[in-house]
């Protein structure tokens, strides 16, 4: 489907004063690549909230606490908040073209447009010069969201001592700009209901955190956690390997220290459960009982809270019928 999605507005002529005219800011995502997607691709269902604000931390402090949007939700000052599928006091140029002012158009897929009105001379001066961003939710609140994406270019800056109206649309937020957030992604888009490049939303569920590999070395951050490595660093030498110990083969790694043998064998340390399992041939694992003094030694590790682990595979009473040995991970709820 084919759309174009114009804001009209006109500009109040004047001369500055001290007490200048009421500014009108237009902010959305209506241009060529600012519809807002899932992060796969899906777009974001009409009636979803986005918002407009600012916070009061920094935007490394907003990056750091991207996956608690409670947290950020505690140092965010809402200005203004649209639904996907408005577009208040615009116009939607199409076949034939229709006002919309006030009611939703289920066309506009993962769109949306929506004004707010400034008059400096009553409003609250804390918000002068404060860097506003936008933030979209798939859930009504923070703390039911799962997926979310806050965008800000680099010159959302709020001026109340302007005048007239602007506009600021998500297509202006880009990858490319050092001094834009873009805490999300953008496109390629993969729904046939929106052309050209998208702005996706991230998947902040603990499942799909755990299965990302940011530092892109094949470990996810499920492993980079149990095993004690670095999720920015390529550091994949630090997974379970297959070592020799007085002429006897040992499977070695690190885990978080400080835990428990639970009644099935498997070892738990914050909220993690390590199972070690063994097989002849690659498809059936066994549980392998690492209780016993003779087949594990733990050292302190290379980092707090850690400790290096040796598991000794062919204890003297035992054959030599070990063949694969792995440490498979486990969170539990």
């Amino acid at each position: 489907m084919q759309r174009s999605l114009v804001c009209l507005f006109g500009l109040c002529m004047g001369v500055a004063s001290a007490n200048p005219s009421p500014f009108t800011l237009t902010w959305s995502a209506q241009e060529s690549g600012s519809a807002l997607c899932l992060a796969d691709g899906t777009p974001l269902a009409s009636g979803r909230k986005v918002r407009l604000g600012y916070f009061d931390i920094s935007p490394q402090e907003i990056q750091s606490h991207f996956t608690q949007p409670a947290f950020l939700a505690a140092h965010f000052h809402m200005l203004a908040e649209a639904e996907i599928g408005s577009f208040e006091s615009q116009t939607f140029v199409g076949f034939p073209e229709l006002s919309t002012s006030g009611v939703r158009f289920p066309q506009a897929v993962s769109s949306f447009a929506s004004s707010i009105v400034f008059t400096p001379s009553t409003e609250s001066t804390e918000m002068d010069g404060k860097r506003c961003y936008v933030w979209a939710m798939d859930a009504a609140t923070a703390e039911t969201s799962v997926q979310h994406g806050i965008f800000s270019h680099s010159s959302w800056v709020l001026n109340l001592n302007t005048f007239g109206t602007g506009q600021w649309d998500l297509s202006q937020v880009a990858a490319t700009n050092p001094d834009d957030v873009l805490l999300g992604s953008r496109g390629p888009q993969i729904s046939a209901e929106v052309g050209g490049t998208v702005l996706r939303m991230t998947n902040i569920s603990q499942e799909s955190l755990d299965q990302a590999d940011d530092d892109q070395d094949g470990a996810i951050f499920l492993l980079e956690t149990a095993f004690a490595m670095d999720p920015t660093t390529r550091d994949s030498q630090k997974l379970p390997q297959i070592a020799l110990r007085n002429a006897k083969p040992c499977l070695e790694f690190e885990r978080l220290s400080g835990g428990q043998i639970a009644a099935d064998g498997s070892y738990i340390a914050n909220g993690l459960r390590y199972i070690v399992e063994t097989s002849q041939n690659l498809q059936d694992w066994l549980p392998y009982d690492t209780s016993g003094a003779a087949v594990l030694t733990t050292v302190p590790g290379s980092s707090p809270d850690t400790e290096a682990v040796s598991i000794q595979l062919q204890p003297a009473s035992e054959t030599a019928d070990l063949h694969f040995a792995r440490v498979r991970i486990e969170r539990i709820p």
